[in-house]
């Protein structure tokens, strides 16, 4: 045999071939390999310092809401409890408040009106439809309605007489007891809308929301010229109850565009109110408020606005 065919005695053995094109790696990586994973000290330290920012972000939003709910609150002419003192003195009923609006407009018209011309004519309707036992005193507690208008007048005030030096003069004397029905100082001869002064009449009315309402959309619709409730009637509505103080605090209060480092409030106008009124989530078992006619508010449209949580008109809405 020839001994080339046999090999050579120092060649190696058969080997299965090398793969070259992928060399495989000396370890297999970890399932889970990012920056977190590597550094678990600094992301619970980030944890807890978003955390800490997230609580002082929020602490510092319900202060300056907090401190915007206190300004509106010190603009208010009248507390909460001389509101409801005023309500059970007189008991009137919204149907006779009603009567009584139709009667006020047969007499004064529609425009603007001085609060001493004004009362005078109440008075004497009231005396006419209370009876003889109110023939003395036909609106008792009489000093809260005074103050309540006299909150308005800054708002309506003319002849460039900054508000708070308005507001010196008049809701810092020291007492208005007595004061319906007289001339008074001769800013009372400032006049205001028809409207203001019978919400703020409305202050003598002892009855269920519901029926308030009611009176209210009477009221509306008879100093309306077109004999129509429309949205912009119901803000005006919203605007008077937010001056005399029958729409509580809380609920004008309304977030502002500022929320760069932390969310700022703003006070609400009565525009303000009433679409967040508008656009509330109907309570359970409710449908949504649905306006189809802008121009044409319903009684019982009415009745919903008014027990909004966006109103809650005398602070009686249901919170469910």
């Amino acid at each position: 045999r020839v001994l080339s065919s046999l090999g050579s005695p120092m060649a190696p053995p058969n080997l299965p071939p090398i793969d070259t094109a992928t060399p495989k790696p000396d370890a297999e990586k970890p399932k889970y390999d990012n920056w977190f994973y590597r550094n678990p000290g600094y992301t619970f330290l980030a944890i807890v310092l978003s955390i800490i920012g997230a609580l002082v972000r929020s602490s510092y939003s319900v202060a300056d809401r907090n401190r915007i709910e206190e300004e509106v609150e010190s603009l208010t002419a009248v507390e909460p409890e001389e509101i409801a003192e005023i309500n059970r003195a007189n008991a009137v009923s919204a149907e006779t408040f009603a009567q009584l609006v139709k009667e006020i407009v047969a007499e004064l018209g529609v425009d603007d009106v001085s609060y001493p011309d004004f009362i005078v004519v109440a008075r004497g309707l009231l005396r006419r439809f209370l009876g003889e036992e109110r023939q003395a005193i036909p609106v008792k507690q009489g000093h809260i309605l005074d103050r309540a208008v006299l909150g308005m007048i800054p708002r309506y005030e003319s002849g460039g007489q900054a508000a708070d030096q308005l507001r010196e003069d008049v809701l810092d004397r020291p007492s208005w007891d007595g004061l319906i029905g007289l001339p008074g100082p001769s800013v009372l001869r400032e006049k205001l809308p028809l409207r203001s002064l019978l919400v703020a009449l409305s202050l003598i009315v002892d009855s269920n929301v519901l029926d308030t309402s009611d009176a209210y959309h009477e009221m509306l619709r008879v100093t309306s010229s077109s004999q129509a409730v429309g949205l912009k009637d119901v803000e005006e509505l919203v605007d008077a109850l937010q001056l005399t103080a029958q729409i509580p605090c809380y609920v004008q209060v309304v977030k502002a565009d500022e929320y760069v480092p932390y969310q700022r409030y703003r006070g609400a106008s009565a525009q303000d109110i009433l679409h967040h009124a508008l656009r509330e989530k109907p309570r359970k078992g409710e449908d949504p408020l649905i306006v189809d006619n802008p121009e044409d508010i319903s009684v019982q449209t009415l009745r919903r606005l008014m027990m909004t949580r966006s109103i809650c008109l005398l602070g009686q809405c249901p919170k469910v």
